[in-house]
């Protein structure tokens, strides 16, 4: 028998070369999104508080003349938050950037300001093992990372049952938003007294480069942990498959569902969705095109309204823009 022989040979070698033996696997590479825009969410606990209204106006900038340069969006945000417990509290409020430690692009800028006050925004990446960083990107204090309510406990006791629970981190260190898992976010501190209503406002600018509507398995080598980075922010095959092939596109989304890791249903979030005159001729694509509502006071109509009223949103909106 050669399998016993093969088993003893490898309870010889260290667990720790075991761990970084490189395997070849088969992934799909396929057009990124930027998680360009989204709801925020409650980081790893749930509170009593509820999402009463968001405003959110995209603006996509002026056509770029070269294709090879990408086209610079910018988000305004205004989400009205609503403390529905009879006590004050604090918590560490996350903005979605990737489910992987990889991102597909970097904002140019990052700002939150909640009820005029600007809040310290750290970008928190994750992975293994229990490996956990934060960058500062805006705000008053470079060190403010350490009074995140659910700043992680990654010493010995981490585990333990005397912490709690909200501080554990598991060996991938992911972080929850609702019932999804991330490892790449923004994150900041937000406090509410007992019904108290706040308004915290997000500005964002990224850009977005010219990609191919086009996927294909791949085998890769490697020893990744968790998600492969050929995989990381890949578009959803279903909606790619929905557009033509092969042809170019400015993709981007807005994160709908981490809306949801609030209390109850959203009340009203009105997205507008507004182009620069540049684009007039231009063709856009949405897994939401139905429900999205066209408008503007030039003929081409550059604006397009999309509004979800107590609800709780289930799936993202993914957008294909193509040039005139």
């Amino acid at each position: 028998m050669v399998w016993p022989v093969v088993w003893a040979m490898l309870l010889l070698i260290p667990q720790s070369a075991i761990a970084d033996l490189n395997v070849v696997r088969e992934v799909t590479v396929a057009p990124k999104n930027g998680r360009v825009m989204a709801n925020i969410g409650s980081v790893n606990q749930s509170y009593n508080i509820r999402m009463e209204k968001a405003l959110v106006e995209i603006a996509v900038g002026k056509m770029p003349e070269r294709k090879r340069n990408p086209v610079v969006i910018t988000v305004h945000a205004a989400f009205t938050m609503v403390n529905d417990a009879p006590e004050a509290l604090a918590l560490t409020v996350g903005f979605p950037v990737s489910n992987s430690r990889y991102s597909s692009f970097e904002f140019d800028s990052f700002v939150v300001e909640t009820d005029g006050s600007m809040r310290s925004v750290f970008k928190r990446v994750t992975g293994y093992p229990r490996n956990i960083k934060h960058r500062f990107v805006s705000g008053p204090d470079r060190e403010g990372y350490t009074d995140l309510p659910d700043y992680p406990e990654l010493g010995p006791g981490a585990d333990s049952s005397n912490t709690p629970a909200i501080k554990r981190r598991k060996m991938f260190a992911t972080e929850r938003i609702g019932p999804e898992t991330f490892q790449n976010l923004m994150v900041w501190r937000e406090t509410f007294e007992p019904g108290q209503t706040r308004i915290i406002k997000v500005r964002y600018a990224i850009q977005i480069p010219l990609q191919k509507n086009a996927w294909k398995q791949k085998k890769v080598e490697g020893n990744y942990k968790g998600i492969w980075p050929q995989e990381a922010n890949n578009l959803p095959l279903a909606f790619l498959k929905t557009i033509p092939r092969n042809e170019k596109y400015y993709f981007f989304d807005y994160y709908l569902t981490s809306g949801a890791s609030w209390k109850d249903t959203i009340g009203e979030e009105v997205i507008q969705l507004r182009l620069h005159d540049s684009w007039q001729g231009h063709e856009l694509f949405s897994n939401y095109k139905y429900k999205l509502v066209r408008s503007g006071t030039v003929p081409d109509e550059l604006t397009y309204t999309y509004i979800l009223r107590n609800a709780e949103p289930a799936e993202n909106l993914y957008f294909a823009l193509a040039r005139p």
